[in-house]
């Protein structure tokens, strides 16, 4: 897949609880666990994609001393890993607080459990989140800063993230999945409304190359 991006308002209330739960997703074998929780009691975001043994985990060391929670205050987290770099991203009310590598690539994995508020990986040890969850949203994707904002702020004003309606990129533009925005077709070139990608972007009458690429004028 193109990654995973998990878009959430919450609002942490009364004492930290240790590694509270925002979401824990699952399937029991392995180890095969995403999570986004407080990590321990403080007041830092933790949030961590296990492959069986191998973790990759941020916001649990490199934003140690970076007070990012705020109790009884609504704040909106962005958590997210791009499949192209395998990299990932906690990102606080729209800016980036923590980020990093993953030492291997995000195993594709059928979810058996997708606990929200509650932990599946250490039930027994985790506590439930103590606060409010105005939206949650996940999807099996990278989502570029500006489509994970109109996600969020369409949460905090209580509308149903679901049903945005997007427009189609008019012609000679595309618009990559998770994107927000269209972007124009290499000079020389042109797509039909509503293109998804560059690849359908051809080279204009005149002009070869392909899909996608230069188009450079074609010679007699």
């Amino acid at each position: 897949g193109g990654g995973f991006t998990a878009v959430a308002v919450v609002k942490f209330t009364g004492s930290a609880g240790n590694y509270e739960r925002i979401f824990d997703f699952g399937n029991g074998v392995g180890g095969e666990y995403i999570v986004l929780s407080r990590c321990s009691t403080n007041n830092e975001l933790m949030f961590k994609i296990f492959n069986g043994a191998t973790v990759c985990d941020i916001g649990k060391t490199q934003a140690v001393g970076l007070a990012i929670i705020t109790q009884d205050a609504w704040i909106t987290i962005v958590a997210r890993y791009n499949a192209q770099d395998h990299s990932v991203e906690l990102l606080l009310n729209g800016v980036v607080v923590s980020s990093g590598i993953c030492s291997q690539p995000l195993t594709d994995r059928t979810l058996t459990t997708t606990y929200v508020g509650r932990s599946d990986l250490n039930p027994g040890y985790d506590d439930y989140l103590s606060g409010s969850i105005a939206g949650l949203f996940v999807v099996d994707a990278y989502m570029d800063t500006t489509a994970a904002t109109l996600v969020a702020d369409a949460m905090v004003l209580g509308h149903d993230v679901l049903s945005t309606q997007c427009t189609s990129c008019p012609i000679g533009t595309y618009s990559a999945t998770g994107s927000a925005s269209c972007t124009a077709c290499p000079t020389h070139s042109t797509s039909p409304s509503g293109s998804s990608a560059v690849t359908e972007c051809i080279c204009n009458a005149g002009f070869s190359g392909a899909n996608g690429e230069t188009c450079n004028k074609c010679t007699t």
